[in-house]
């Protein structure tokens, strides 16, 4: 071995669209001056930088570099552990050194909701609620429909969906005037998503007074 790397021991924490830095020392361990290149290895690579990205190192001297993280806000960057690598190449001897770290990614929650009426008549309508999962860990999330009156019924199906890191799904929302309504007025409803461990998303819509309307494409 002609060069060693030291990394931080223990994983180092950062949160997606944040930066955190580490130093890391290289140790030229051969009986000669050297330059050595700088690589990261696995999916972290890709928003990790090096500074300086070559030392160069006399015989048996250290040196220093920094690591700087910035991973994105982005679905592709799970949460949890994170295994990277770097790697030492030394330019005289051709030979590599490679030295393995953890980075602990924090979680991030973005849950994208849009209702869009698909047919809405008198007296019964239906509509497509779109889950789009933009954050970086899966989404549970149960769906519940509530009138703002006394004379609706609204059957969500399904009534629960699991969204994994950028994942989109579809349910259906059946509203329904029960008996004794005329439809005669507008009567708002609201379609309730409750996401496990976070507050609910409340979307409220007007079923309105009207006839049959054709289909809405």
């Amino acid at each position: 071995m002609v060069v060693r790397i030291e990394l931080p021991p223990e994983p180092i924490t950062i949160e997606p669209g944040g930066r955190r830095s580490c130093e890391v020392m290289v140790h030229n361990l051969a009986a000669h001056p050297d330059r050595f290149l700088l690589e990261v290895i696995g999916s972290a690579a890709h928003w990790t930088d090096i500074d300086p990205p070559t030392l160069t190192l006399g015989a048996r001297s250290s040196g220093r570099i920094r690591l700087v993280f910035h991973p994105p806000r982005a679905p592709h960057v799970r949460a949890g552990t994170i295994p990277f690598a770097l790697l030492a190449g030394a330019a005289a001897s051709g030979r590599t050194a490679m030295a393995e770290g953890q980075l602990s990614l924090g979680t991030f929650f973005d849950t994208e909701l849009e209702l869009l009426p698909r047919r809405i008549g008198r007296k019964r309508a239906y509509y497509l609620l779109q889950v789009h999962n933009r954050g970086n860990d899966a989404v549970h999330l149960e769906l519940r429909g509530r009138p703002r009156g006394q004379r609706l019924r609204i059957d969500c199906t399904p009534a629960a969906l699991v969204l994994f890191p950028g994942q989109a799904e579809q349910a259906r929302i059946d509203v329904r005037r029960t008996a004794g309504d005329r439809g005669d007025r507008p009567t708002e409803f609201q379609v309730i998503a409750h996401p496990a461990g976070q507050d609910p998303r409340i979307l409220t819509e007007r079923l309105a007074s009207r006839r049959w309307w054709s289909r809405i494409s």
